[in-house]
């Protein structure tokens, strides 16, 4: 019969080979959790722009408050107000989320939200 060699450090070695496996899913995870946050904050942020461009408000008023609702809730990434504009029977918001795109050093689109609420009247 022989005897098992000591089996002290082996939690140590499934350790180390764990943990960056269990923190890439769960790092992976919050980064799915945001995008589809800052989704359906886009898309609120754009209807309040668009409802309010449909009222008698100047519409620098309506933008400043679109950008600071934008501000508020997407503290990381870079939301912007890509089309902002009030027809006689329409207001069309479209707002868009970018991401830096490491390889080339410029802003990618990551997501688009688009608004358009045609006048009851």
């Amino acid at each position: 019969m022989t005897k098992l060699r000591s089996q002290r450090g082996q939690g140590v070695v499934e350790l180390v080979v764990a943990a960056p496996i269990v923190a890439s899913i769960l790092a992976g995870g919050a980064i799915l959790l945001y995008i589809s946050f800052a989704k359906a904050w886009m898309t609120r942020a754009a209807r309040e722009g668009a409802v309010c461009l449909q009222s008698p408000t100047r519409k620098s008023v309506c933008r400043s408050r679109v950008e600071q609702t934008l501000s508020v809730g997407l503290p990381f990434g870079a939301a912007s107000i890509d089309e902002f504009q009030r027809h006689s029977s329409t207001a069309r918001v479209q707002i868009v989320f970018h991401a830096l795109n490491s390889d080339e050093g410029r802003p990618r689109e990551l997501i688009r939200s688009d608004v358009t609420i045609r006048n009851p009247n």
